[in-house]
């Protein structure tokens, strides 16, 4: 997730909670909390990522895994917060207050003591406020620059994603996830497509053949797909940049590689008013990388 979410802030609370809420002598334990980055003048800390696993209920065997890409995002945050204090969208002590006190409640539910989770974690109040004020820092940010013309030119440039249509897709897969695999993968379907072309073989028929999917013995039919349907995202993508009877060229996900047909489009006809919430929250997400893309070129970032 890209924007700071009080529900996000509130369900890793929770998760705390009735994490030490659960596990007997963990009052004993005790975590050392060295800097992990350095923002401006601001340090990225161990529990700011246990924090965010938490979160997230990543277990910590995994921490190796995703330790980077967590890292990553607590910068992106910092910098946005950073750029938010520097054009003064700052919320009320009132507002922090008020949240810090729903936060605190949703705690007691979980029997813990807020004082005790935060102590536990390594969050002091301090920090905890930071984040909270982040939070409605960024809801008073897109109240300010976020209008309903920029909402409609949003849906208007992006229709097809957001209107409802939908695409007939085909597929042909291969499984890939090492490097090698996926450039093994790549290089066999480039030859399918021209196979395709070249009137050799049928989509359908080459699915059959070729496909790793359990599509391949339906031609490789994925069905009506739309864009913010259940199908990965760099799957449509591609797949609504495609007219009619048009072949991607090989593009990659975590599954594999994928060779894609759109045989058909269906217009939707949802309105702005039905999809708002998304569209906000896609200008939303656009606003918050252009401020991170900035602030990666004018704030210093550093590994102890």
């Amino acid at each position: 997730m890209k924007t700071p979410a009080t529900l996000g802030l509130l369900a890793l609370l929770v998760t705390a909670s009735l994490l030490f809420a659960t596990q007997p002598g963990s009052e004993e334990q005790t975590v050392a909390d060295p800097v992990l980055m350095q923002v401006g003048t601001t340090t990225i800390r161990d529990s700011d990522v246990r924090f965010l696993m938490l979160s997230r209920k990543i277990p910590a065997a995994q921490r190796n895994a995703v330790e980077s890409r967590l890292i990553e995002h607590l910068v992106e945050r910092e910098l946005v917060r950073l750029d938010l204090a520097e054009k003064r969208v700052e919320p009320d002590a009132e507002q922090i207050d008020e949240r810090l006190r729903r936060l605190e409640a949703i705690i007691r539910q979980g029997e813990s003591e807020p004082e005790e989770v935060f102590e536990k974690l390594g969050f002091s109040e301090e920090r905890l406020r930071a984040e909270v004020q982040l939070s409605l820092a960024w809801e008073a940010y897109l109240d300010r620059v976020v209008t309903e013309e920029t909402l409609r030119e949003h849906f208007e440039a992006n229709r097809a994603e957001l209107d409802g249509t939908r695409v007939r897709l085909r597929q042909i897969f291969r499984k890939a996830q090492q490097d090698s695999e996926r450039g093994e993968a790549r290089k066999l379907l480039h030859a399918v497509k021209k196979q395709i072309e070249s009137e050799e073989l049928t989509f359908a028929e080459a699915a059959a053949k070729y496909s790793q999917s359990p599509t391949g013995k339906t031609g490789g039919d994925l069905g009506w797909v739309s864009y913010l349907g259940t199908v990965p995202k760099e799957l449509t993508r591609a797949a609504f940049g495609l007219e009619v009877g048009t072949i991607s060229e090989p593009l990659s996900t975590s599954f594999g590689v994928h060779l894609l047909k759109v045989t058909a489009i269906e217009p939707g006809d949802f309105t702005l008013e039905d999809v708002r919430v998304i569209v906000r929250k896609r200008v939303s997400d656009d606003l918050w990388d252009a401020m991170v893309e900035t602030g990666r070129r004018e704030v210093p970032i550093t590994k102890p």
